[in-house]
């Protein structure tokens, strides 16, 4: 994360674990909200779209499969 406190390491005595040597460390990395608002909201839109396009090739695959059912009755 780019404003995180957390080192990038470098051998083998670094890392997440050295500088969280508690039972239950805690992540030092700080993320706004603000910041990550706009890379949620798009991923957001994204996955609503996809869910539309997914309900909707649904819907038809029924349809297809009713309109057969009444048809060759």
């Amino acid at each position: 994360y780019p404003d995180s406190d957390v080192s990038g390491g470098g051998g083998a005595s670094s890392g997440w674990i050295s500088e969280n040597d508690s039972r239950f460390p805690l992540a030092k990395a700080k993320i706004s909200l603000d910041d990550v608002r706009p890379h949620f909201e798009a991923w957001v839109e994204r996955a609503y779209a996809r869910l539309l396009e997914i309900m909707e090739q649904e819907l038809n695959f029924e349809l297809q499969k009713f309109l057969r059912r009444t048809g060759n009755g």
